[in-house]
């Protein structure tokens, strides 16, 4: 009967005391927790036989962004005072510039409300729970695993941007490489091969006009031989236009070594793009193709000049032997050199495994057709991509 009086009248007192506002921690320890998406703060302290409050104040919070994000633990520890419902918190050391804390606790001490200094020195009011270290440790272990997805999406995310910028180089190369290949295998807008040609034309506008001055100038008196000097002067002048000729065709192989070259370029990018799953440029096949054709039609207008010139050179070297007869024999213009070469038409060989029958009538290269690496870009005209143009040294031909 004793036991039951007591207990109500305990029962009685809590809650007159409840009722007036007041708070009753009557445990010599306790713990709150704060937790948030990007930091966690735990508060832990006990009772001294005095009252005073004696304990720490422990800080986890995410720093930096994407990859470089890192979890940093900070603790201070502190000596405090419970006033009723209030707590006053001072630090043994500046707290992130500040020395005290304030606050409040309600619902019979479940909650803690206190102004917390933050890492940049200002104040927030910070709502904490009751809890333990276990569920500290577990909100820091949460904090961790954010750290790491964020780590995880922000490598992907520079993977994608990495793959981008290479995917967007891959395009802009391609692109290049066919523009460079239109401007220099391009024989009507001053492109290498129609540089070559140009050149060409104006030797043979050259030889012509020589020629024209040698067959007026046949017609003039031979007295003393001065005739037939005159015009074996005149074939000599043809002459030097026919070498100037020569050189040109000679500066024609390496530009289409050189247009031959933009082929094997633009066509691995075009590989490039297709193997990394990206369209290629419009008309892409069609630069590729043109290239091709124009190299076939740079060689036959250039052995088109190339007879030309050495027909003017045959009927100037006749005329002036012509008039360098008898008593003029002495007049003769020199030697009479070599025609010039024609350029070699590209053949047509094999690709392995295509059935088609092809004869290498080169004995230098015959039976070599088999060994071209199945599947190797072909040309139009057959030829593998980067295949040498140059002649050998044994060949007559320029080609």
């Amino acid at each position: 009967m004793k036991q039951l009086i007591i207990a109500g009248v305990t029962a009685a007192m809590l809650l007159a005391a409840a009722g007036c506002g007041r708070v009753l921690v009557s445990a010599d320890h306790a713990n709150y927790l704060s937790v948030s998406r990007s930091k966690v703060v735990f508060v832990q302290w006990r009772k001294t036989s005095r009252g005073d409050l004696h304990g720490t104040i422990t800080e986890g919070s995410i720093g930096g962004s994407g990859s470089a994000q890192v979890l940093s633990v900070s603790s201070a520890p502190f000596t405090g005072t419970i006033s009723r419902n209030s707590v006053r918190l001072t630090f043994a050391e500046l707290y992130f510039l500040h020395a005290h804390a304030l606050g409040s606790l309600s619902g019979g001490g479940s909650w803690l409300t206190m102004v917390v200094p933050q890492s940049d020195g200002a104040l927030r009011q910070v709502m904490f729970t009751q809890s333990d270290k276990a569920r500290y440790d577990r909100a820091i272990a949460g904090l961790r695993g954010r750290i790491r997805h964020a780590v995880l999406l922000a490598a992907k995310q520079q993977a994608s941007q990495r793959q981008q910028h290479a995917h967007a180089q891959a395009e802009q190369r391609a692109q290049s490489a066919l523009n460079a290949l239109y401007r220099d295998s391009s024989i009507a807008l001053g492109g290498r091969l129609a540089g070559d040609l140009a050149r060409l034309a104006g030797n043979i506008r050259a030889a012509r006009s020589h020629l024209a001055t040698e067959r007026n100038d046949a017609s003039g008196n031979n007295k003393y031989c001065s005739a037939a000097l005159t015009v074996g002067g005149d074939a000599q002048a043809v002459g030097g236009a026919v070498e100037n000729a020569r050189g040109t065709v000679l500066s024609l192989a390496p530009d289409i070594s050189a247009v031959r070259r933009d082929i094997v370029t633009a066509t691995a990018y075009l590989r490039h793009l297709s193997k990394s799953g990206l369209p290629a440029p419009s008309l892409a096949s069609s630069v590729i193709a043109n290239a091709d054709v124009s190299l076939k039609q740079a060689i036959m207008m250039a052995n088109s000049h190339i007879d030309q010139i050495n027909a003017i050179d045959a009927q100037a070297r006749s005329l002036a032997d012509h008039m360098a007869t008898r008593a003029c024999s002495g007049a003769r213009s020199g030697n009479t050199p070599r025609p010039i070469a024609p350029i070699r038409p590209l053949p047509v060989r094999c690709r392995p495994g295509s059935g088609t029958r092809c004869h290498n009538r080169d004995p230098r290269t015959r039976g070599r057709a088999a060994a071209t690496p199945q599947g190797s870009p072909l040309t139009a005209t057959g030829l593998p991509l980067g295949a040498p143009l140059e002649p050998s040294p044994s060949s007559p031909s320029v080609l």
